[in-house]
């Protein structure tokens, strides 16, 4: 199997070179790659004994932010990131933690990695699992955990094509679990070094949603106000076709704030023409041009949005008529009422915000009408906020729980 797991990774980057002549997304990954690994990093490092997370994307930072936030000040984090808009995105922050792209998955690429870092940690969030590197850290026997992380009946690891992941999987000196499910499953498959320490990204997201104002632009705030606003955070079509037709009846006492899942250009210039101009983008705004007449601000530009949601009476959160919704962590940690599509079983927090009223779930073929007159009915949208805020007050703490066992157990 390990013969075929390299012949994978080298036809993905290969199919990776070909689509980037004419992909954006294939060529950032490309040159993201090539030109900003870990030989960069060294530079910004200061002595201390170093302690290697790798994330993929920008989701995968906020669950292991929390954790970064509480290693101790005689270690050094250095951070890798495998996706383009995880290591943009934290490229622009002033957080003085090395960082780089992890670089592809070969022997040789793991091995410089290595070699420069000279990790005494390596913490890998949730699933972003090359076995080229794993491998290699399990040879040099450098204690490795896994954290936030989720396992279905249904898991690729538990197939039996899966079988080198769940041989990996083993070599990690503990392994810290989102819910009791995944322990269990981990388990029957012979796995027992597995704690419950929830997902770390509720800590995250509460940090961030203390002081939203001191992230937002002055122009952004102010052309929100005090209205009553509706967000659609990472929205695809399917959810701005939900509430575009209502924006000037239904939503008339609204704001709204389309924050699109995909921000390039030819979508600006689709949501252009849906809103048939009664719409002004954040970077209007940001240059001068204040908000008139139009119903819609357009976000196109990315980071705002889990700063956004604290103006948001109500969020209709995208990829719930997708693959899978996206994340409904944020909007709850500002007491928004939640609406998605009926795609949102893989996430446990969202099956708890449905389960306890923070969320509805509107299947195709539901309107939007009949959702924003549920929740303005009699307290609704207040019993959905503190449902909500309720949820991610019983799930706080997982990160203080990580590292609390990290040194315990002396694996730190």
């Amino acid at each position: 199997m390990w013969w075929l797991y390299k012949a994978g990774i080298w036809a993905y980057w290969r199919a990776v070179w070909l689509v980037s002549t004419w992909n954006p997304k294939a060529k950032a990954l490309l040159r993201g790659h090539h030109l900003a690994g870990s030989g960069h990093m060294q530079a910004h490092f200061d002595g201390r004994p170093r302690v290697w997370f790798h994330v993929s994307s920008a989701g995968e930072y906020e669950q292991v932010k929390p954790v970064i936030g509480l290693l101790p000040s005689k270690y050094q984090p250095v951070l890798t990131f495998f996706s383009p808009s995880g290591y943009d995105a934290f490229a622009g922050r002033n957080t003085g933690i090395p960082a780089c792209y992890l670089g592809p998955d070969y022997t040789d690429q793991a091995q410089t990695n290595l070699d420069i870092i000279q990790p005494v940690l390596f913490v890998l969030v949730k699933y972003d699992f090359w076995l080229g590197h794993l491998r290699l850290l399990q040879d040099k026997q450098v204690p490795m955990v896994l954290i936030s992380a989720i396992f279905g009946p249904g898991h690729l690891f538990f197939k039996p094509w899966g079988k080198i992941f769940l041989e990996t999987l083993g070599g990690f000196n503990h392994i810290y679990v989102q819910d009791h499910e995944s322990k269990h499953h981990l388990a029957t498959h012979g796995l027992v070094r597995v704690s419950v320490a929830g997902d770390t990204r509720v800590d995250s997201v509460l940090a961030n949603a203390l002081a939203p104002l001191e992230h937002l632009p002055q122009e952004l705030t102010r052309a929100i106000g005090q209205h009553r606003c509706l967000v659609l955070g990472s929205s695809y079509p399917a959810e701005e076709n939900l509430a575009i037709p209502h924006i000037h009846k239904l939503l008339s006492g609204y704001l709204v704030v389309i924050a699109p899942h995909n921000a390039g250009d030819d979508r600006m210039e689709e949501l252009r023409g849906k809103l048939k101009g009664d719409c002004i983008l954040l970077s209007d705004l940001l240059q001068g041009k204040p908000r008139t007449t139009e119903r819609v601000i357009v976000m196109d530009q990315i980071g705002y949005l889990k700063f956004v949601y604290h103006f948001a009476d109500i969020a209709l959160v995208g990829g719930g008529y997708g693959k899978t919704v996206h994340n409904t962590l944020e909007p709850a940690a500002h007491g928004c009422a939640m609406l998605f599509g009926p795609n949102f079983n893989k996430y446990p927090e969202a099956v708890a915000f449905v389960s306890r009223g923070a969320a509805l779930c509107l299947p195709k073929g539901v309107s939007l009408a009949w959702a924003i007159h549920h929740l303005q009915e009699g307290n609704r949208l207040e019993q959905a906020s503190r449902a909500a805020r309720a949820y991610l007050d019983e799930n706080r703490g997982g990160a203080q729980k990580v590292m609390s066992h990290l040194l315990e157990q002396r694996i730190l």
